[in-house]
């Protein structure tokens, strides 16, 4: 299912907008929106300059998928744990 990243013009976000680009994934559709971003920020454009979204076939809004991540920590005795990413640390624990 190909996916793509509009500008909108009506106000239908998603329907009433301009196809900028297709991707053949919401990685790699976010991947460009990222892009797209850093080099506005690197110009100085402002946060609200440009509005694009991702959107599926129906013109349906895809958000992004965030994969869990483990880490491995070392504690103060040296032993191995493994705490999801964002986890509250225990006593000794560095990261």
């Amino acid at each position: 299912m190909p996916y793509s990243i509009v500008q909108p013009w009506g106000r239908d976000r998603y329907r009433q907008a301009t196809v900028q680009s297709v991707h053949d994934t919401v990685d790699d559709a976010y991947a460009r929106l990222d892009a797209i971003a850093e080099k506005l920020q690197r110009d100085g454009a402002p946060r609200d300059y440009l509005e694009l979204y991702v959107v599926d076939e129906q013109r349906q809004p895809v958000r992004r998928v965030f994969r869990s991540v483990a880490i491995i920590v070392q504690n103060w005795v040296g032993e191995h744990a493994r705490a999801p990413l964002g986890a509250p640390l225990r006593q000794g624990e560095q990261r």
